[in-house]
C-alpha cells in the first residue's frame, strides 16, 4: 500500500479544537466526518476508505479566521489540510495525506476583489472559481479575457498554487500570478512582493518586489494560507485564431514537435500547444464499452476503428493565435507553411473577432482557448462506468521529438503491461514538455487496484533515470515524486524540511504535502536519518 498510515491528532485535543473553531466559526461551518464527509475523500481512492480520511472540515470566512483557525490548530497540536475548493480531481481531490487531519476549505472567502480593466489584472480570494471570474467580467463588459484549464469548476488560486495550465497565452498560470497574502503557520500575515508597501500601486503589477522573491515558497508547498492572490489577465485581442491539426500517423509525433519547438520559442505560437491522443479525444463522444468489450488495453484496431468514427487522428494539434489582425494573419501564414509539410496532416482554421467572442459564439472545441470556462472535458469521467476513477502521471522533458517519443514509448508500454488505455496529452505552455497520462481505471475492481499501486511507482522511478519528474503528484505519490529530486543527497528536500520546521515548528499545516514532512512525523514516514 502506499498509502501512510500515520497517527493523526488524539481525541482530546481533535474535541478542543472543534470546539473552537466551533465558537469562531459558527457551528454551521463545522463538520464532522460522521455527519456526511464522504465528499471529503478522495472521489476516485484506489486505497481504500481508511486512506486520507479527514475528522472535519470548517470553512473559514475571512482573513482574521484564517488566522484564528491556525492558532486554534497549533495550541492543539492538530493538522490542518487546506483546500481552495476541493477540485484538485486525480491527485486526491481535498482528502488529507494524514487521516485525522481538519480540512479547512476556503471556498466560502469567494470575493473578486478588484479586476483592473487599464492594468489587466485580478486580484481575488481563494473561493473564487473560474466561472465567477468570467462571469464578473464578462457582467461588467470589461474588456480582458482570463486563462481557464480543463474544468472550469475549480479555484483560480489553488489551480495557480498548483501549477495548473490553462490554453491561452496567459497558460502558465503561475508565470502570470503576481502579489500574494499569506497567513503563515503561526497566524502572521505576509505580503509578498510589492504588497509589502503600505498603500501599494503596484502590488500586482511587478511581481518581486524588493529582496528575495517569496511567491514560490507558497506554491505547492506547506508553508502558509493564501488568502487573496493577483492574477494577470489577457488584454481582449482584436482577433482570435484556431487552429486544429489531424495527424493520422502514430509515428508523426516526433516530426510534429521538432517542426512545432521554433514556432514557440520564438513567440510564433504564444498560446499553450496541446496535442492529444485518439482516445483523448474518443472519450468525449463514447464509453470505453462502446468502443472495445475485450480484456487488457483498447488494441490498436479498435483505435482505428474510433479515429474513422469521429474523424480524429492519432495526434490531434490544438492552439491559438491572439492580436491585431494583420499580426496574426502573418502569424498563420507561417504556420500553415509548417504544418503544411508534416505527412497526414489536416489543418482547421477558425477565425472570429475578439470582440465578439463569448460562449454563445464560439464553437465549442474552442472554449478553452477563448479563455472560456466549461466542464466538457468531465465527459471522460465515466470512461470505464459508474465506478470509473482516474489517476494522472504528468512527467515533463524537453520540447523534443526525441524525448516526446520516450515518454510515449515508456508510458505506453506500461499502459499495455498493465491493461490500461493509453489516454495521453502532450502540452507545452512554455519550454517544457508536459506528458500527461490520465490512468482510467475501475474503482471496484481489485485487478485495476492492485495493477495501478504497482506501475505507478515504476513509471515514476524509469522516467526519472532518463531525466524526466512530474509538475505535479497525487496524494500517494507525494514521496515517491519527491525522492526523485535527490541531487547532492536530497539537498532540495533538505531545505524544504528546514523551512517547515522554522515556520510550522509544531507541524500543523498540511503535513506531507509535495513529500515535506514536519520533524514530529518525519521519521515515521522516512525512517531515521
Amino acid at each position: 500500500m502506499t498509502y501512510l498510515d500515520i497517527p493523526g491528532p488524539s481525541v482530546n485535543a481533535l474535541e478542543k479544537a472543534l470546539s473552537s473553531f466551533s465558537q469562531i466559526l459558527g457551528n454551521e461551518n463545522v463538520e464532522i466526518f460522521e455527519e456526511g464527509l464522504e465528499t471529503y475523500l478522495d472521489p476516485f481512492s484506489f486505497e481504500g476508505d481508511k486512506a486520507h480520511r479527514s475528522s472535519a472540515v470548517i470553512r473559514p470566512k475571512t482573513l482574521e479566521e484564517v488566522q484564528a483557525v491556525v492558532r486554534i490548530a497549533n495550541e492543539n497540536r492538530v493538522p490542518l489540510w487546506v483546500v481552495s475548493t476541493g477540485k484538485n480531481l486525480g491527485y486526491g481531490g481535498s482528502a488529507p495525506r494524514v487521516s485525522g487531519s481538519v480540512v479547512v476549505e476556503l471556498s466560502r472567502m469567494n470575493r473578486i476583489l478588484e479586476v483592473d480593466e487599464e492594468q489587466s489584472f485580478a486580484l481575488v480570494e481563494p473561493g473564487v472559481r473560474f466561472f465567477d471570474l468570467y462571469n464578473h467580467i464578462r457582467k461588467n463588459n470589461l474588456k480582458v479575457w482570463i486563462s481557464v484549464p480543463g474544468l472550469g469548476w475549480g479555484s483560480v488560486v489553488g489551480n495557480c498554487l498548483e501549477r495548473g495550465l490553462g490554453y491561452t497565452s496567459y497558460g502558465d498560470h503561475f508565470a502570470q500570478q503576481c502579489g500574494m497574502e499569506v497567513v503563515l503557520p503561526d497566524g502572521e500575515l505576509l505580503r509578498t512582493g510589492m504588497g509589502s508597501i503600505k498603500n501599494s500601486t503596484t502590488w500586482q503589477i511587478y511581481k518581486p518586489g524588493f529582496g528575495p522573491a517569496l511567491d514560490g515558497l507558497f506554491q505547492q508547498s506547506n508553508l502558509g494560507i493564501v488568502t487573496k492572490m493577483g492574477m494577470w489577465l489577457m488584454p481582449q485581442p482584436e482577433c482570435f485564431i484556431s487552429v486544429e491539426a489531424v495527424v493520422t500517423e502514430e509515428k508523426m509525433l516526433g516530426p510534429l514537435i521538432e517542426a512545432l519547438r521554433p514556432l514557440k520559442l520564438n513567440g510564433t505560437i504564444e498560446s499553450t500547444l496541446t496535442i492529444r491522443s485518439p482516445l483523448h479525444l474518443a472519450a468525449k463522444k463514447a464509453t470505453r464499452k462502446e468502443l472495445w468489450s475485450g480484456n487488457g488495453a483498447i488494441p490498436d484496431h479498435a483505435i482505428k476503428d474510433a479515429m474513422k468514427k469521429f474523424g480524429i487522428g492519432w495526434w490531434n494539434l490544438s492552439f491559438a493565435l491572439y492580436g491585431p489582425e494583420p499580426v496574426v494573419d502573418a502569424k498563420l501564414a507561417v504556420i500553415r507553411s509548417v504544418l503544411e509539410k508534416i505527412p497526414c496532416t489536416d489543418i482547421v482554421i477558425r477565425k472570429q473577432d475578439g470582440v465578439d467572442v463569448r460562449e454563445e459564439t464560439v464553437h465549442p472545441a474552442d472554449l478553452h482557448r477563448a479563455g472560456i470556462p466549461n466542464l466538457t472535458p468531465y465527459a471522460a469521467v465515466g470512461w470505464c462506468g459508474e465506478n470509473s476513477g482516474s489517476v494522472s502521471f504528468a512527467p515533463i522533458s524537453p520540447m523534443t521529438g526525441k524525448d516526446a517519443l520516450k515518454q510515449f514509448e515508456l508510458v505506453r508500454r506500461y499502459a499495455s503491461e498493465y491493461g490500461f488505455d493509453y489516454y495521453g496529452s502532450f502540452n507545452a505552455s512554455s519550454r517544457g514538455l508536459v506528458h500527461i497520462f490520465q490512468i482510467f481505471f475501475d474503482r471496484g475492481s481489485a485487478r485495476d487496484r492492485k495493477a495501478l499501486q504497482e506501475m505507478f511507482p515504476k513509471m515514476v522511478s524509469e522516467a526519472a533515470k532518463l531525466g524526466y519528474s512530474e509538475y505535479r503528484a497525487h496524494l500517494s505519490y507525494m514521496d515517491t515524486v519527491s525522492d526523485v529530486f535527490s541531487f547532492n543527497n536530497n539537498a532540495f528536500n533538505r531545505l524544504n524540511e528546514k523551512l517547515k520546521d522554522t515556520l510550522d515548528p509544531n507541524g500543523i499545516l498540511s503535513p506531507g504535502k509535495q513529500g515535506i514532512w514536519p520533524a514530529s512525523m518525519r521519521e515515521i514516514v522516512r525512517g531515521p536519518r
